[in-house]
């Protein structure tokens, strides 16, 4: 490569480059790539991640000022659709993993995110908000099954079922031995995305239990669409040296389709990432040195009404009941029918306040709810009856309701509280 200007990218602020058959040298603060060819002056203040594939060889010096760009390293197969090994990340701050930790030690939050992945295969389809994660893997089974009896009448290559053993590779079928090699290509282009983002490929939602949990997850979003119809192909062209084919073919479908600019968005969608998580932690990355603060939870200051909160995705059980009459105070929705991404809200709230964010009045039926110190926040109404925010998902959830919504309802549920408990102790004294 020597045009370096355009490079493509795994997401809008996550810069790759892949080098193959070349020596990494570090010159000033840029790394030198080496070959027959000559020499090319790579600015890694302005790269994220530098995959390394066959045939390279890198320098100590060269590593350590990757390192200091905050550039990570990734030892990949050719054309990255293997993952061997990384070393550091693109960013010095965690909170990507710490929201991906936090939604996989949530079995509310995670069976959420389990049934948007089983969505995400299907499309545009319109599928029952209320179908249960059962009946989403029936639909899976059914569909994945459907793409291979496709793809076998399509490339008239005659289908038994999936079925090979790893203790005897080379008696399993033709197409079998495709669509495994096939599959592996795609876990290893999944896990160099995965861990150049930052993310655990051992934290899985679907899948669990191993260091590549996560890396199976993402994978399977793109097989029917790719592997599949790419292994039944290869074979019908020839049943003779199949794994190599299948990695040239995969190799080419993986850039038709882009696959690699698409994982990343593909993840944060997955994951729900709110934009405050996004923003969160962006000093750590413009000052290497720079300490993030310390977790607090001890020194909360939890009053009366926060201590009603409870890691439920409902409000505290009595809230509705709490509700001052409509000209004092907004009263609460009805969430008897919520939908699961309504309870998602009203669980970042309560983790919202409990963590330090304030609701402060600014008009009748306005407040200003402050997420981060320092912040403007974010204006919430009450008009006509319903709810406005000024943040982004609100403009664009469609529930009617947002975090933010939700944190000056509970506030002002507690607030309710407080009041009637000082109204019934002045009585006692």
């Amino acid at each position: 490569m020597r045009d370096l200007h355009e490079l493509p990218k795994l997401a809008d602020s996550l810069t790759y480059l892949y080098v193959e058959h070349v020596v990494v040298e570090q010159k000033a603060k840029a790394i030198e790539l080496l070959d027959k060819d000559g020499a090319t002056l790579v600015p890694t203040a302005a790269l994220s991640v530098l995959l390394l594939g066959p045939g390279t060889r890198i320098t100590h010096a060269a590593v350590k000022a990757l390192a200091d760009s905050g550039c990570a390293i990734v030892w990949v197969g050719e054309d990255g659709t293997r993952c061997y090994a990384h070393g550091g990340g693109e960013t010095r701050k965690a909170y990507h993993l710490l929201h991906q930790a936090r939604l996989v030690s949530n079995p509310a939050l995670r069976l959420e995110v389990c049934k948007r992945m089983y969505r995400m295969r299907f499309k545009n389809q319109d599928l029952d908000p209320f179908l249960t994660l059962e009946q989403l893997r029936g639909m899976e089974g059914a569909r994945v099954r459907d793409a291979y009896a496709h793809a076998s009448i399509t490339y008239n290559v005659p289908w038994h079922g999936r079925s090979y053993d790893r203790a005897s590779w080379g008696n399993s079928d033709p197409i079998n031995r495709a669509l495994s090699a096939a599959n592996a290509l795609l876990n290893g282009l999944c896990h160099a995305a995965i861990v150049s983002g930052g993310y655990s490929p051992a934290l899985g939602f679907i899948h669990t239990g191993k260091q590549l949990s996560f890396v199976y997850d993402i994978a399977d979003l793109y097989k029917v669409e790719i592997t599949i119809p790419t292994a039944f192909r290869v074979v019908q062209e020839s049943s003779q040296r199949v794994e190599p084919c299948v990695r040239e073919a995969c190799r080419q479908a993986f850039k038709e389709a882009k696959l690699l600019q698409r994982i990343l968005p593909d993840i944060e969608t997955l994951l729900a990432i709110p934009e405050d998580v996004l923003a969160a932690g962006a000093g750590a990355d413009e000052d290497p040195g720079r300490p993030e603060p310390l977790w607090m939870a001890d020194s909360v200051a939890l009053d009366a009404h926060s201590s009603a909160y409870s890691a439920d995705l409902w409000p505290p059980p009595g809230a509705p009941d709490l509700a001052r009459p409509p000209d004092v105070t907004p009263p609460f929705p009805d969430i008897s029918q919520a939908d699961p991404a309504v309870h998602q809200r009203w669980q970042r709230a309560i983790e919202g306040l409990q963590s330090g964010w304030t609701v402060e009045p600014v008009a009748d039926s306005e407040w200003r709810v402050i997420t981060r110190p320092g912040t403007s926040g974010y204006t919430v109404k009450h008009h006509a009856g319903g709810w406005d925010c000024a943040c982004p998902d609100f403009a664009k959830n469609d529930l009617s309701m947002c975090k933010h919504t939700a944190a000056v309802m509970l506030q002002e549920a507690g607030s309710r509280m407080h009041d009637a408990g000082c109204r019934k102790e002045s009585k006692v004294c």
